[in-house]
């Protein structure tokens, strides 16, 4: 049998817990102060491997706040990749040494977040036929075929659209 004081305990244990999960998801909902600096400073860090300091809440709430200042990251950072192609342009007038050197400085800077996007994509859509099937090939971390293939296709295209745009042809 059960006694009174063994009930009394465990009731307060409980309410001791939940008061604990309360402050602890008190915490979590706090409102954030953000400003439109920390915005652009948590897009940054988010977006690409810059390192930003003091940036280490990525909330969903934060960082969809932050999803204004997205095409400016991507600006700042294909601006960055850009300054050693010019430079190479300058000495060797080569355009596609040039379009290759801007790709692998935006690769550098952003980690191939959004090539890996693709791969998976493209590996889920072309190895499952099932809804399930799909989904769980593109979480699996390795690189299948049809994602080789669609890398493959995306920088080829990318080098030739940078050429082209650089000889003057778009």
């Amino acid at each position: 049998m059960i006694s009174k004081d063994h009930n009394q305990n465990e009731t307060n244990m409980q309410s001791a817990d939940s008061s604990k999960n309360e402050d602890a998801n008190a915490a979590v909902d706090a409102p954030v102060k953000t400003s439109v600096i920390s915005d652009f400073w948590r897009a940054l860090a988010l977006l690409s491997r810059v390192p930003v300091h003091g940036i280490d809440d990525f909330r969903a709430e934060l960082i969809a706040r932050s999803v204004w200042s997205w095409p400016l990251v991507g600006l700042l950072l294909a601006g960055f990749a850009m300054l050693p192609a010019m430079l190479v342009y300058q000495l060797t007038e080569n355009i596609l040494i040039f379009a290759i050197i801007a790709l692998a400085g935006m690769v550098l800077l952003t980690g191939c977040m959004h090539e890996d996007g693709m791969a998976d994509c493209a590996d889920g859509f072309g190895g499952g036929f099932e809804r399930a099937r799909k989904l769980e090939i593109m979480r699996d971390s390795q690189i299948g075929t049809y994602g080789v293939v669609a890398l493959i296709l995306c920088f080829g295209l990318r080098l030739v659209l940078m050429s082209v745009a650089g000889d003057g042809g778009l």
